[in-house]
């Protein structure tokens, strides 16, 4: 089963805080929960809504957690390619979407069967992708 986390930076210094998500109706409209397991007790640490991003329950060849937001270079076996790629959360599963020269997003169609297109990241293994940055710590990667 996967495991359902979020990260978000937080409002204060915009270091990066990783565990349960809730959207507040209070001061702030995002929070990250960290739990102190050994206290019993959760932290609810403020966080920018627009970094939000859910785990996608993958790793990248080095073992790093791949997150909504994620830049990754792919490496597609098909088309014996490396795909720049961006992790987006859409039609009910993450996708990969390249940036093209004019800001929009083109999902990366990563195989076809010949009867059907397949975009979801899920048809990647982990020794495909590699992290090179996101879009929170680096937007110049949407360009």
């Amino acid at each position: 089963m996967r495991q359902i986390k979020f990260r978000g930076k937080r409002l204060h210094n915009m270091d990066w805080v990783y565990g349960d998500y809730c959207s507040q109706d209070t001061d702030y409209s995002a929070m990250i929960g960290v739990w102190n397991h050994s206290q019993r007790i959760c932290e609810w640490i403020p966080v920018w809504e627009e970094t939000v991003g859910q785990f996608t329950g993958l790793t990248d060849k080095n073992g790093k957690e791949i997150y909504e937001g994620d830049k990754l270079i792919c490496y597609h076996h098909q088309f014996e390619e490396n795909v720049e790629a961006v992790v987006f959360f859409d039609n009910g599963t993450f996708m990969l979407y390249q940036i093209l020269s004019d800001g929009t997003k083109k999902a990366y169609r990563y195989w076809n069967d010949g009867n059907h297109d397949w975009y979801s990241m899920e048809q990647f293994d982990s020794f495909e992708l590699e992290i090179i940055g996101n879009i929170h710590d680096n937007s110049e990667l949407l360009k």
